[in-house]
């Protein structure tokens, strides 16, 4: 799984250059944003966001209105949120897109 991590890791810092909190720093690492696990669909761009270390707090603070900022721009690129998120197990799920 460590190698399929790494090159999402590159996929994602390659997609997102600038951090996708500030969007001026160059992204340097990736935070699980909506779940904070690993592995099959957490590891995705629905879930996921690149950002840079002096956005780090912000994203391990992980508020509502970065989360809720992070869902609206994946629906704006394309990416079908609803769907997603009705994958994740039950116990975990949350309800991003029904505010």
């Amino acid at each position: 799984m460590q190698k399929e991590y790494e090159l999402f890791k590159s996929l994602m810092l390659r997609r997102y250059p600038l951090c996708e909190i500030c969007n001026s720093n160059h992204s340097q690492e990736i935070h699980h944003n909506l779940y904070h696990k690993h592995g099959g669909i957490y590891d995705t761009v629905c879930n996921c966001q690149a950002i840079c270390s002096e956005c780090r707090e912000i994203a391990v603070d992980n508020s509502t209105t970065n989360r809720d900022q992070h869902w609206d721009k994946r629906v704006s690129e394309g990416f079908d949120m609803n769907t997603w998120n009705s994958q994740v197990p039950k116990a975990w799920r949350k309800g991003w897109g029904t505010r």
